[in-house]
């Protein structure tokens, strides 16, 4: 099972891979809802971090592919949100 109180690596030092693996295995862990309450909560406030640190870096690939697209005259399909 995950350990709750001891995160892989701090948020912000992990990589998008690493963020989403972990994203994953604490919604695996909560929808088998055999935690405690305070597990629950910690998995949570955990997964909510790393749920923002994931599309703050979409957004971050999306702008860039952006204006790599303007400068070559493409315009690119797809939404930051």
């Amino acid at each position: 099972m995950y350990n709750l109180f001891q995160p892989s690596e701090p948020i912000d030092t992990i990589t998008f891979e690493n963020a989403l693996c972990e994203l994953e295995v604490i919604v695996d862990n909560l929808q088998q809802g055999e935690s405690s309450l305070h597990d629950t909560i910690a998995a949570y406030d955990r997964g909510i971090a790393l749920k923002r640190y994931c599309k703050n870096e979409l957004k971050k690939v999306l702008l860039k592919a952006k204006q790599v697209s303007l400068n070559e005259g493409i315009q690119p399909s797809g939404n930051a949100d």
